[in-house]
């Protein structure tokens, strides 16, 4: 009994962790392509780049200076390639984003279509009205103070006043997928982007996009670290996909979003869900 009884929550637990990997297209009642920014300077998601020393890590993770240095190292080392948001499909050397870093090359283009390929997306309509495809495009929403700027490694300090402007924000390219047969909604990560925010001018620029599939290995060895609960280390491939953070939708399949519409349209969905299971 006690074996059935541990076979039952490890599958629960994998399915929960993994539960971002979507069913069968032949499954899928309606899926919507999601852009969605994370502020890293909330309380929630603080601990996304909050750096922590090695001797409290006990050498289990190889990085503990937050999602952005990590996603930067990884990207520096060759581990994985950039795309440029605009198109997702051209590629951004590191050299290349240097250059943008240090105010020396053309930046990505910020208004370009996240809405990729893929079936076609079925509409879904809340008291008869219909959530529309629009134009894309980011909103502002807050701004904040700088964070530690301690970067180790050879060659890496130079980076510091340069990488304090990517840990501001963060964005997560998606989609939300709900599947018909089990009646669960289910969030299919695709990228995740580094975003410029101008503090001066309230300006956010995506810069450059990693697809998630790449950077998998190096989140799984990235801290997080709860500093409301010291006994909490997790990876930050977990906090991802156990959807263990605040974010605030600014695009819903090419539709651009501001607060306000934000927040409706991720109630939409919610109440959306709720319907379909009911039935």
């Amino acid at each position: 009994m006690r074996k059935v009884f541990f076979l039952v929550v490890v599958y629960l637990g994998i399915n929960q962790l993994y539960a971002q990997f979507p069913p069968r297209v032949e499954d899928h009642f309606w899926r919507k392509k999601v852009f969605e920014r994370i502020d890293l300077e909330e309380k929630l998601n603080s601990p996304l780049i909050a750096s922590e020393s090695k001797i409290y890590t006990k050498g289990k993770y190889g990085e503990t200076d937050g999602i952005v240095r990590a996603l930067i190292n990884g990207y520096k080392d060759g581990k994985y390639i950039g795309y440029k948001y605009g198109s997702l499909q051209t590629p951004v050397t590191y050299n290349d984003f240097q250059k943008i870093m240090q105010g020396q090359g053309g930046s990505s283009a910020v208004g370009g279509d996240i809405s990729g390929g893929g079936d076609e997306e079925e509409e879904f309509e809340d008291e008869g009205e219909d959530m529309e495809e629009g134009g894309g495009g980011e909103q502002a929403t807050t701004d904040g103070e700088g964070k530690d700027d301690t970067m180790g490694g050879k060659g890496k300090s130079s980076q510091n006043s340069d990488l304090l402007r990517y840990e501001k924000f963060i964005g997560i390219i998606e989609d939300r997928i709900f599947d018909k047969n089990k009646s669960d909604m289910y969030y299919d990560i695709q990228y995740i982007c580094l975003i410029d925010y101008d503090e001066q001018l309230g300006r956010y620029e995506t810069q450059v996009c990693f697809s998630y599939k790449d950077v998998m290995d190096t989140l799984d060895d990235t801290q997080w670290k709860n500093r409301n609960n010291d006994a909490e280390y997790r990876s930050m491939r977990e906090i991802l996909e156990l959807r263990l953070f605040k974010s605030v939708l600014t695009e819903l399949s090419g539709e651009e979003l501001d607060l306000k519409l934000s927040e409706k349209r991720n109630n939409q969905m919610v109440e959306f869900e709720h319907y379909l299971w009911e039935f």
